[in-house]
């Protein structure tokens, strides 16, 4: 396999103060790596964050990435995701930029991997994308929730290989940090995948309660989505999620994470001891 050689040099993160940056910068610092995070807000940055992570102020079509070895590359999904990346990978010089990229099985699928195929095609030679698969803290939440007010849950989705979020952080500061990157984007999934009948019997045997896997069909879904107060542009992305995971899309279940860190995935058993 091919391996393009990284420079030295500190590193920028961006998309920092969300869930999965926060994880990112953590590692960084547990590490001693040298890393700035860029923001918008250096107050609530430095509030998320605490006052000794250092901070760039701007965003990603204005930053100077001048100086950084690598960048970080996460965005929140938004109808201007493709301009707002592309716009750093073309000022980033000698940066060797890390994206975070959508799930294998929406790419060329769904608008938002529509999107993220677009800007990985941007990303020039050295550069590389990650696509983790369905992040299980954020697909179950609902989930926990309703099994915190009950013994069901409802779910439209088919098999999934949930991936923890702790696990894609993991799989990041490892590329981050080494010498060399894969010439292929690495495709992170959890250990199997799981169906709506395989997470009511992980709770019910974690809980003691006889825990229901309900079916929701595609259409209560949406309509469910529709009263929830998000916007168009939101109910369309997570439609096309919906749609994708209805059926066995998400599935598949890939070595690569276990080999890219030395141990095993986390299992979404894992997680559900931990919350329910």
């Amino acid at each position: 396999m091919r391996h393009q050689d990284l420079p030295d040099g500190p590193i920028l993160v961006t998309g920092g103060t969300g869930r999965l940056g926060r994880l990112v910068v953590a590692g960084l610092r547990a590490r001693g790596a040298g890393f700035r995070v860029l923001t918008r807000d250096a107050e609530r940055a430095a509030r998320v964050l605490g006052p000794d992570v250092a901070l760039v102020q701007g965003d990603l079509a204005d930053v100077d990435p001048g100086g950084f070895a690598r960048i970080f590359l996460l965005s929140p999904i938004a109808p201007d995701i493709v301009e707002q990346q592309t716009a750093l990978i073309r000022r980033a010089g000698r940066a060797r930029i890390l994206k975070l990229s959508g799930s294998d099985w929406t790419l060329g699928a769904s608008w938002s991997g529509n999107a993220h195929q677009r800007i990985e095609a941007a990303l020039r030679p050295g550069d590389l994308a990650v696509r983790p698969s369905v992040w299980t803290q954020g697909a179950l939440a609902g989930m926990v929730a309703q099994l915190a007010q009950g013994d069901s849950f409802t779910s439209s989705r088919g098999p999934i290989a949930y991936i923890d979020m702790r696990d894609i952080a993991d799989a990041v500061l490892a590329l981050l940090l080494a010498e060399t990157w894969p010439a292929n984007p690495p495709v992170l999934t959890g250990p199997r995948a799981l169906d709506r009948a395989a997470l009511a019997g992980l709770a019910a045997e974690i809980t003691g309660r006889p825990i229901r896997g309900v079916p929701l069909s595609l259409e209560d879904q949406a309509a469910q989505l529709a009263t929830s107060g998000a916007s168009p542009f939101v109910q369309h992305y997570l439609g096309d999620f919906a749609r994708l995971m209805h059926g066995d899309a998400a599935a598949a279940v890939t070595g690569t994470l276990p080999a890219l860190l030395g141990r095993p995935a986390r299992d979404v058993a894992d997680y559900l001891r931990e919350v329910l």
